[in-house]
Order: structure tokens, then sequence, then C-alpha cells
């Protein structure tokens, strides 16, 4: 079964500040991320919608920073992303499973790249 990702972009995440911090809020990106096969695309057999989303992606720019400089702290709620020029808390749209999470850090593009499996509410359900 081949599987591809398809990502849903969120309008916005609620950025929220605690207290007086002076460093920049890096730009950052949250998306819903739904894993699709063939029998999805073609034949819509697996009853998925646009609704049934599997992961929220979360992509933080942090340009200038190095991947050691970066503190972070993910919750089933939120994301703290902290280096010593930027500063992000940020609440989720839906609740994760932050202990199964991923984070890739891109050298390139100096972006930090979370996947996080979003938490079902049923487990018997897509």
């Amino acid at each position: 079964r081949q599987m591809s990702q398809v990502l849903l972009p969120v309008s916005s995440g609620i950025n929220a500040e605690y207290g007086e911090d002076h460093r920049q809020q890096p730009e950052y990106d949250v998306r819903f991320k739904q894993n699709v096969g063939t029998e999805d695309v073609f034949l819509g057999m697996s009853g998925k919608t646009e609704a049934s989303n599997d992961e929220i992606v979360v992509t933080v720019d942090l340009p200038g920073t190095k991947s050691s400089e970066i503190d972070l702290n993910v919750t089933d709620e939120k994301v703290e992303c902290m280096t010593p020029v930027y500063a992000l808390r940020l609440h989720l749209p839906k609740p994760v499973v932050s202990a199964q999470g991923g984070a890739q850090w891109v050298t390139d593009k100096h972006q930090l790249r979370l996947t996080l499996p979003l938490k079902k509410e049923f487990d018997f359900l897509p």
C-alpha cells in the first residue's frame, strides 16, 4: 500500500504571551496532515474525509539559529520553542499525543519541523 501525505493549512494557531519576554516571535506554520493511500484517492474506501486528519505539522522558521541553541518543550496542548533570539509559545488547535511526536531540524532552511499525531477520541475510528 503506497501512502502519500495531504497537508491542510490551519488558519492560525493561538500564540499566548506569558509575562515579559523581549525575544522575537518567529514565523511559524501549523498544518493538519492526513495519510492517504490509493484506495482513498481513487475509490474513497477508507471513509476518510477532509475532517479526518492524522497529524499536526508545525514548522518554525529560526533564521541564524543553530540546532544546539533550541530549547523545545511539547505537551499535548502546546509547543514552546525558545532560543536566545526567539520565543514561541503556541497553543495547538487540537490535542496531540506528544510522546509519539517527532522533531526534525532542516539545516539549510533553519527550520524546525514537528510532526505530532492527533489524539483520537476513539481508537477504532479512522
